[in-house]
C-alpha cells in the first residue's frame, strides 16, 4: 500500500512537471509566431507603400545593335560640339590679344598700381615721394 501511495504522488509530481513543460513550450511558440506575424505585416506595409507610389517612366529601354550605338555615339559627339562652340551665357572675356592692346592705354591710377605690383624698385622709377607704395590719394 505505502508502494501505490509513492506511485501516486510521483505521477502527481510528475504530472504538473508535463503541465508546467507543456505551457512553457506553448509561451515559447506564441511568442515565436507573434514575431513572425510583426515582421511579415511589417513586409506587407511596404509592398502596400510601394504599390500606391507612382512610378516615373525616364524613358523607353531599346535592345540596341552595334551600328545603332555607333549612330547614337556620333549624335552624342555633334550635339557636344555644337554645345561646345555656343560658349558660356554672361559678361564675354576679351580674347588676350585685345587684353595686351587694352592694357597699353591704362590710366594713371591703373599704372601706378601695376607697378606697385611689380615689386619696389619699379614702383620708385617713375613716382613722387608721396605715393612709393602706389597708393593713390
Amino acid at each position: 500500500m505505502l508502494m501505490r501511495l509513492i506511485r501516486r504522488a510521483n505521477s502527481v509530481c510528475s504530472g504538473t512537471y508535463r503541465l508546467a513543460r507543456a505551457a512553457r513550450i506553448s509561451f515559447a511558440e506564441r511568442a515565436l509566431l507573434q514575431d513572425q506575424n510583426r515582421f511579415l505585416f511589417k513586409v506587407n506595409n511596404e509592398a502596400k507603400f510601394r504599390r500606391s507610389t507612382r512610378s516615373i517612366v525616364l524613358g523607353k529601354a531599346k535592345v540596341m545593335s552595334y551600328e545603332d550605338l555607333e549612330e547614337a555615339r556620333a549624335k552624342r559627339a555633334a550635339k557636344e560640339t555644337a554645345t561646345a562652340g555656343k560658349g558660356n551665357r554672361g559678361h564675354k572675356r576679351k580674347s588676350p590679344a585685345l587684353e595686351a592692346d587694352a592694357g597699353k592705354g591704362q590710366s594713371g591710377a591703373d599704372e601706378r598700381n601695376a607697378r606697385a605690383s611689380e615689386g619696389p624698385s619699379s614702383a620708385m622709377e617713375g613716382s613722387s615721394g608721396a605715393n612709393v607704395l602706389g597708393q593713390c590719394c
